[in-house]
């Protein structure tokens, strides 16, 4: 899931003297969300290309919002559970926490509430949480996320669409998160009643060009009817759609979200 944080437009650097506010932002979350790159884009506009692994990492941004000076320390921190114990060492003095997963992870959406809501309020109790995930912020209005609940895989969405906004909201991730792009009505994928759009897009890439040989890793998890070569295997599956309406590609469950960004950016070097 993605949930949209805005930020101030316009960002100037001045001298760190100038600064007449001091306020700490610490961010958190599981290992390669893109914790790092949220920062660094932020701090240096520049996105790295290379992935380095993060222990601590302290930048800093001088901004000006409502014609005042802030500046604004970012603490980078490791999601590893290497560094449990080290991690608590950025708390203190802070004013805000970003919490970020990836969302092709369903285990770092999970940690949300089980792992990093729990920490940073041990920690930081009454400071602020924003939610967010890096992909969607980076491309803006260039880049629509659509999601369309399912229940055939393993019965893992068993509720009704009402449940699934209270449950987003109240459960997992919690924290009031409310989506910031459309969630569609509860669908079939395969199958017989396959909605449309999946049939269309099943047709048009019938595999994902990542591992074209993707399957169900286990028969018994089939609740549907007829089976084809084709069918969507598991969740967080992902199809990419040029502005045109063409499919682009397919993505296994086991791509990474955020390696879809190089593909995003040849679609939107041919919008007009």
């Amino acid at each position: 899931m993605i949930i949209s944080v805005i930020f101030v437009k316009s960002i100037f650097f001045f001298p760190l003297a100038m600064a007449a506010i001091r306020k700490k932002l610490v961010i958190v979350g599981d290992g390669a969300c893109g914790k790092t790159c949220l920062l660094i884009v932020f701090s240096k506009d520049q996105f790295p290309e290379v992935y380095v692994p993060t222990v601590f990492e302290n930048y800093v941004a001088d901004i000006e919002v409502d014609g005042k000076q802030v500046e604004l320390a970012l603490w980078d921190t490791a999601g590893q559970e290497d560094y449990d114990r080290l991690r608590p060492l950025s708390y203190p003095d802070t004013d805000v926490i970003l919490m970020c997963f990836s969302i092709d992870s369903p285990d770092s959406l999970e940690n949300i509430p089980e792992k990093w809501t729990p920490e940073v309020k041990h920690f930081c109790p009454n400071v602020p949480i924003i939610l967010f995930s890096e992909l969607q912020r980076r491309y803006g209005p260039g880049l629509a996320v659509l999601a369309f609940p399912c229940n055939q895989f393993g019965h893992q969405e068993n509720a009704t669409n009402e449940e699934i906004l209270l449950s987003l909201k109240h459960v997992r991730p919690g924290n009031g998160y409310e989506p910031n792009f459309t969630i569609f009505e509860k669908c079939d994928v395969n199958g017989a009643n396959a909605h449309p759009l999946f049939t269309f897009l099943k047709e048009a890439l019938p595999f994902p060009h990542d591992d074209p040989m993707s399957l169900m890793t286990n028969p018994q998890y089939i609740i549907w009817s007829p089976v084809c070569r084709n069918d969507i295997s598991w969740n967080f599956e992902k199809f990419l759609i040029g502005r045109d309406g063409v499919p682009f590609k397919r993505y296994s469950r086991h791509f990474e979200t955020i390696k879809i960004q190089d593909d995003i950016e040849k679609l939107l070097q041919h919008v007009p």
